[in-house]
């Protein structure tokens, strides 16, 4: 749909018109009409081509080799042509055409590939999963759209009167992407077992906990669905771990400090399964945001340390339990037949309070898959809305 060839399948608007573009010692200056204005190094221009002998036309894939490119290469001149794209002529003689949406977009660093900004919460901001009509965000791209940006956002989603029927949560996660596979069941049920190998297969409370923190790469996404819940008791538990980890890096930074570097080993304690990880318990990203929790209190091995760091490891330790145990990070809510509850397992910890077997029936069914499932989902969903509106106005 883009008449000015990019490198990627995406629709690009304009946000602003480009005023100019000039040449500064080799680099393109564009100038736009809010007044803004964006500098791009030649090579990252180049290198960016979309014409067809760097980039394959169906594929969207790179042909170009950059080694092929001379590292002092400059940008020689630069126009706009008649369909509005930003011209570049280059000193090892290639020209190149650049849709103004796209260079905008990636000068901003908001382009559409980014995550969502994660919004904390607390109890007292956040006293229930966001919450949507099952039926229609199945049926209704704006309304799965709406509650899968809520999902990005909070790292939980809830979704209400969806069918109590077997393999509800299975095919639910196929519509968003690939199941991740794990030592357990594709399709796990969740209820009470006599000879239970998980806490989670009993009927006690269960303490917050993310899944799977014995693999290098835990499960990005847990998915359960209520099929069943007649019993006093057993309401869900979740608790921001971003949101602890943001009031420690605040308040208590020594303490944070030996939860961003003192690693923890996780094991399974399975007989047939050999998994164990070792990390922090807050694992943060690239350009300092929280990446990852990793903590299930039930499953970790002995601290291997330096004897100079084990008493303040058990203190931060200590700290993070408290703190899934005070009541401002806790949000406790009943689950009912036919919700599905979607949570980020590296972000939001689960756990649930004890119940009475015998007052009745507790049966959930769950699923993993990964983060990037939602989010290219979301991605998807607003580049067809995208085109739809420029197709609605191209037929006006």
């Amino acid at each position: 749909m883009n008449a000015i060839p990019t490198p990627d399948h995406l629709v690009w608007t304009t946000p602003s018109p480009v005023s100019n573009a000039t040449i500064t010692n080799g680099h393109v200056d564009v100038n736009w009409m809010d007044g803004k204005s964006h500098r791009f190094h030649p090579f990252w221009l180049r290198d960016n081509c979309a014409c067809s002998d760097c980039l394959h036309q169906g594929t969207r894939e790179q042909l170009l080799d950059i080694r092929q490119v001379p590292l002092d290469i400059v940008a020689l001149s630069v126009s706009r042509d008649d369909e509005g794209a930003v011209k570049v002529c280059f000193s090892d003689g290639h020209e190149s055409r650049f849709h103004p949406g796209w260079l905008w977009f990636h000068a901003e660093q908001s382009w559409a590939l980014a995550p969502l900004e994660s919004i904390y919460w607390t109890q007292s901001s956040l006293t229930e999963p966001p919450s949507f009509d099952g039926p229609s965000a199945m049926s209704d791209d704006a309304v799965m759209h709406e509650a899968l940006t809520a999902f990005e956002q909070h790292g939980i989603l809830r979704l209400r009167r969806m069918p109590t029927e077997r393999g509800t949560v299975e095919s639910f996660a196929l519509s968003l992407g690939p199941v991740r596979e794990t030592q357990f069941e594709r399709v796990f049920n969740v209820i009470s077992l006599a000879d239970a190998d998980s806490n989670a297969y009993t009927s006690d409370a269960l303490s917050g906990h993310v899944d799977l923190p014995t693999w290098e790469a835990t499960p990005g996404i847990q998915i359960l669905h209520c099929l069943e819940n007649s019993v006093e008791g057993g309401e869900s538990v979740m608790i921001d771990g971003f949101a602890i980890a943001a009031h420690l890096k605040n308040n208590e930074p020594e303490i944070f400090e030996i939860l961003t570097t003192v690693c923890w080993s996780h094991s399974s304690r399975k007989l047939d399964t050999g998994y164990r990880w070792r990390a922090p318990i807050v694992e943060m990203g690239p350009a300092g945001e929280f990446a990852n929790i990793r903590l299930a209190a039930f499953s970790r091995d002995p601290l291997q340390v330096d004897s100079a760091l084990v008493d303040a490891s058990y203190r931060a330790l200590r700290r993070f339990l408290d703190l899934m145990e005070d009541s401002r990070f806790r949000m406790v809510y009943p689950f009912a037949p036919g919700d599905l509850v979607m949570f980020d397992n590296r972000r939001v910890m689960h756990g649930r309070n004890a119940y009475d077997l015998n007052s009745g029936n507790r049966h959930l069914q769950g699923i993993y898959l990964d983060r990037d499932s939602a989010r290219a989902k979301r991605r998807v969903i607003e580049q067809q809305q995208l085109r739809r509106s420029i197709s609605e106005v191209q037929a006006k």
